[in-house]
């Protein structure tokens, strides 16, 4: 028995500086993104998302225009304006426009996705699903119990120092995937993409909530 725990504590003492090592690792590479995302004055981007859950699995094209914390995405079944003070999402297949405050927002906010691991999260190199193009960083958060994520996998492009993809694994069973196809910055965004017209969407109906 002595020998067997022996054993157990040598090899947890060896796992430590390697792991250190893979969140020094992580830490690197994440705060050259970081950086690099601050540097944008606006950010455009076009990706593949799918959802799988017990029962649902379904797959989409998106785009997101991204000015500061401002945002309007959009993809087959929705539009999303935030412009800080006011959400709208547009649900097209119901014809209906939900509006809320923008503080209250429930949903995974795109401005704040390319750079979540910089609030409330630990991360961790991770080797088993890095390849030879591709970082991959998994995402833990600090405070599991208040937090709706479960584990997050952040790949990034060696070549490009970007983010190619992303897995969100949210507690209730839900698993996001995105994968960003094309990413444009600094290019001319004005403050009116963030706000629902409705003279553009005759017919739609707003629902204040």
């Amino acid at each position: 028995m002595k020998s067997i725990l022996t054993l157990t504590a040598f090899c947890l003492l060896m796992s430590i500086p390697s792991i250190a090592q893979n969140e020094e690792k992580a830490k690197t590479i994440l705060d050259g993104i970081s950086k690099e995302m601050a540097s944008y004055k606006t950010i455009y981007i076009e990706f593949n998302s799918s959802i799988k859950s017990e029962g649902v699995n379904s797959s989409s094209a998106g785009k997101a225009w991204i000015k500061g914390s401002k945002y309007y995405y959009e993809d087959d079944n929705t539009n999303i304006w935030n412009d800080t003070e006011y959400l709208w999402n547009l649900e097209l297949d119901e014809g209906v426009c939900y509006k809320s405050d923008a503080d209250d927002e429930d949903g995974i906010n795109p401005s704040k996705l390319l750079t979540i691991w910089e609030n409330g999260f630990k991360y961790q190199y991770y080797d088993q699903g890095s390849t030879a193009k591709l970082h991959a960083i998994k995402l833990f958060p600090k405070e599991p119990k208040e937090s709706k994520y479960h584990t997050l996998i952040v790949k990034i492009n060696k070549a490009e120092n970007k983010i190619h993809s992303m897995t969100v694994k949210t507690k209730d069973g839900i698993s996001l995937y995105y994968t960003i196809e094309k990413m444009l910055s600094n290019i001319e965004i004005t403050d009116s993409k963030f706000k629902f017209d409705k003279a553009k969407h005759p017919g739609i109906e707003i629902e204040e909530l």
